[in-house]
């Protein structure tokens, strides 16, 4: 018996937590909230790593022309803070000792120095770039209307957020990895995507799809 095709409906998000990634991979049809408003403290403009302290959010600034009913494809990131290099220089400092850094640092440079200055778009770009390194083909579709409450469709949009620690997955599911500061607060579960990559590097694909595999038959 076929099982019962997933629609899944994300909000945008900044190289999103693993469990996010882990839904896209197990929707049969990905769709990507566009006509919202901006909402804040939440993965939109924020992604979070391993620091040497813990877990550390890098939090993209952000500028809404129309107030708080600043459409999300409308938000421009900050342009009066140096966000980009600060961000990279984070980067740079926490994980220039895991295994697949310099791996993935050629062609994430440009996305984050240069990405373009737009939040939907920036998001976007981070979004398909760790797709394609995972080797993820799938089509993101783009809402063409707002809908409060959609009908056949998961909707995740406000259920996968920093505030909910393994969004829609326990976070038992999640399996360890190595962590480059795990020594200091052990392993800390679905973290952005760029954690798994820079300690895993192409075998992330493989924890993905594991993941992917568990939260199916946790269903």
């Amino acid at each position: 018996m076929d099982r019962t095709q997933e629609r899944i409906l994300l909000s945008t998000a900044s190289f999103p937590p693993v469990g996010y990634i882990v839904r896209i991979v197990t929707a049969d049809e990905v769709w990507m909230e566009c006509h919202e408003n901006y909402a804040k403290q939440t993965y939109r403009n924020r992604y979070c790593l391993y620091g040497p302290g813990g877990a550390v959010s890098l939090v993209i600034p952000v500028h809404r022309p129309a107030g708080h009913h600043t459409l999300i494809t409308e938000v421009l990131t900050g342009r009066d803070s140096p966000w980009r290099r600060i961000h990279w220089r984070a980067l740079e400092s926490w994980y220039n000792r895991s295994p697949f850094f310099s791996f993935y640092a050629g062609e994430l440079f440009p996305v984050i120095m240069e990405g373009p200055g737009n939040l939907f778009g920036f998001n976007q770009a981070a979004l398909q770039l760790v797709l394609g390194w995972l080797g993820v083909e799938k089509p993101i579709l783009l809402t063409s209307s707002y809908d409060r409450t959609p009908e056949k469709v998961t909707d995740l949009r406000y259920r996968i957020h920093p505030k909910r620690s393994g969004g829609s997955i326990g976070l038992a599911l999640f399996p360890r990895y190595i962590q480059v500061f795990e020594h200091m607060a052990g392993f800390i579960p679905n973290l952005s995507i760029l954690d798994l990559l820079f300690n895993e590097g192409p075998s992330g694909a493989e924890y993905i799809l594991r993941l992917a595999d568990q939260l199916k038959g946790s269903g």
